[in-house]
């Protein structure tokens, strides 16, 4: 469990654990286009992908 939710990855080789899907920021589309990454609001409960 973290500050921005909980997630679960997988283990796909030895010593490299993947988590897929997770958003770390909103996407750079118009204002945001050359601005500061702004947290994603939606990182919620991530526990399986797709």
């Amino acid at each position: 469990m973290t500050r921005r939710g909980q997630f679960r990855g997988r283990a796909v080789d030895a010593g490299v654990d993947a988590f897929l899907g997770l958003r770390y920021a909103e996407p750079p589309f118009g204002v945001r286009r050359f601005a500061a990454p702004v947290p994603a609001d939606d990182a919620g409960d991530r526990r399986e992908f797709g």
